[in-house]
């Protein structure tokens, strides 16, 4: 009974963690920041040395 009652109190802090005004949008922008600089360097190792070997 008591693995239960953690396992919903911690369900519930995970819920107002992501329902939280303030925190979700960061976590997006965070998760925005990484993916365009994944994306940036990823495009500047496939063009650039192409550029480069010309």
């Amino acid at each position: 009974m008591q693995h239960i009652y953690i396992l919903s109190s911690f369900q519930d802090t995970l819920g107002s963690i992501f329902l939280n005004p303030v925190i979700l949008p960061l976590v997006f922008y965070f998760f925005q920041i990484q993916a365009s600089y994944y994306l940036l360097m990823s495009f500047f190792y496939i063009v650039c040395p192409r550029i480069f070997s010309d």
